[in-house]
């Protein structure tokens, strides 16, 4: 059970951080404005929570090891949930010519 919290662990930060990478990348490519705007509060979201995530690990974890699976579960779709807006801000930018 240990192995499949860790995995997951892994598998949510290794998401957090592509999509931290990806909204970062796309800042760079939208001029400014509204969007420029909404992209970089994404951005400050998605760094928060990885940082609150990374953070988060280093707590000591309650006994119960379903607790914990649960956590990470949420966490990963949490995660997944900021790629598919990271990437859907970028289909904007690439539809509108950034």
């Amino acid at each position: 059970m240990h192995v499949l919290f860790y995995l997951s662990n892994a598998a949510a930060l290794i998401t957090i951080l592509f999509a931290w990478y990806k909204i970062t990348a796309l800042r760079k490519r939208i001029p400014g404005g509204l969007v420029k705007a909404v992209c970089d509060a994404l951005g400050q979201f998605i760094g928060l929570f990885a940082f609150g995530y990374i953070a988060l690990t280093f707590f000591p974890l309650p006994s119960q090891e379903y607790k914990g699976l649960l956590v990470s579960l949420v966490f990963i779709c949490v995660a997944v949930f900021a790629v598919t807006i990271t990437n859907f801000f970028s289909t904007i930018a690439s539809d509108s010519g950034f």
